[in-house]
């Protein structure tokens, strides 16, 4: 028999060894959902009182664990921070289907209508099988991810053609003005801070700057990413990039590694450097860093991406907000109001 428990995130520290095993066990140890992650959104995001862990248990063994967000007594969903790229749900089952919903929605506080499946990534989490009566998907980005298994040159050469062409055009631009380009790559550095800081001082600059969401150390925000960066390097996965036109700083990227996985965090590059793109040379040298670093991984970019971006794409994904109701007559009557 399958019980489920829904008890106050605060208790989430309780169950952090349990989360890692069912992540590394079942999802192939993904960054996102790994501790080190999901610890770190507890903490700095998972203050609201509506806010809950799920624990699914089956002959008494934890068999799920997901956060789970009340948004009100009909409806609740996963907890949906906008640093999270992954629903955060940890499970052994390979499918989840109409009796494991009915199980957790029941489970609920109030009369729940609508469960919301926010994020979900069908290539690492396990497979929702239920019937059409009883889901609407919404497809929330299209995702795009990189395979680091073969050489940089075979990727490249595998590019289209207008795609190559810009790179050079732009590199041969920026050494024309500006006489060098140069790539730091750090890899678990002692001082992780100051990396944080010249990443914000690069979205300080710009629009982020101006509505006051760009990252600090000072800010919710950048203690967040500091403590997950600083998490992940503690298990060699904190990497970072930092580009430089002549030795002036014209963007930067996040990122953390665990398993055979790499997530890109953030990005962030200089406005004032924009018809050079230095974002998309970033990228370019990013990618043949990470072919030498971390040979056979796969980097997940966790964007909505546009054409432009769909060009360096080894595979694309839809990333989903699924709707799962009580019954198929919620679902019919959500069409007519």
């Amino acid at each position: 028999m399958n019980n489920w428990s829904i008890i106050p995130i605060s208790k989430f520290g309780e169950y952090s060894f349990l989360w890692q095993k069912l992540n590394d066990t079942y999802n192939n140890s993904h960054p996102i959902l790994s501790i080190e992650f999901i610890g770190a959104i507890v903490e700095h995001f998972g203050q609201s009182g509506n806010l809950f862990l799920g624990v699914e248990r089956k002959h008494g063994e934890v068999t799920t664990l997901i956060l789970l967000e009340k948004r009100s007594s009909l409806v609740w969903q996963t907890f949906n921070p906008s640093q999270i790229t992954v629903s955060p749900f940890v499970t052994s089952h390979t499918d989840l289907d109409q009796a494991w919903f009915r199980r957790l929605i029941s489970s609920l506080p109030g009369f729940v209508l609508l469960f919301g499946m926010l994020k979900y990534d069908k290539k690492y989490q396990a497979s929702l099988v239920l019937p059409d009566s009883l889901v609407k998907y919404h497809q929330y980005q299209t995702t795009i991810d990189v395979s680091l298994k073969c050489d940089f040159d075979e990727y490249w050469g595998l590019r289209k053609k207008k795609l190559r062409d810009n790179i050079k055009r732009y590199t041969k631009r920026v050494l024309k003005e500006y006489g060098e380009i140069e790539l730091e790559e750090i890899f678990n550095p002692e001082d992780v801070s100051l990396h944080v800081e010249k990443y914000g001082g690069i979205e300080s600059c710009g629009w982020k700057g101006k509505i006051g969401t760009a990252i600090s150390v000072d800010n919710d925000q950048g203690r967040f990413y500091l403590q997950v960066l600083n998490a992940f390097k503690h298990i060699d996965g904190m990497r970072m990039f930092h580009l430089y036109f002549d030795g002036v700083l014209v963007s930067s990227r996040m990122a953390i590694k665990k398993g055979d996985i790499i997530v890109f965090l953030k990005t962030t590059y200089n406005e004032e450097f924009s018809s050079f793109s230095p974002g998309r040379l970033q990228l370019h040298r990013v990618l043949e860093a990470l072919c030498k670093k971390d040979k056979g991984a796969i980097v997940e970019f966790y964007t909505d991406a546009n054409s432009d971006q769909l060009q360096w794409a080894g595979d694309q994904r839809p990333i989903s907000h699924v709707n799962i109701y009580r019954s198929s007559i919620i679902k019919l009557l959500t069409k007519l109001f």
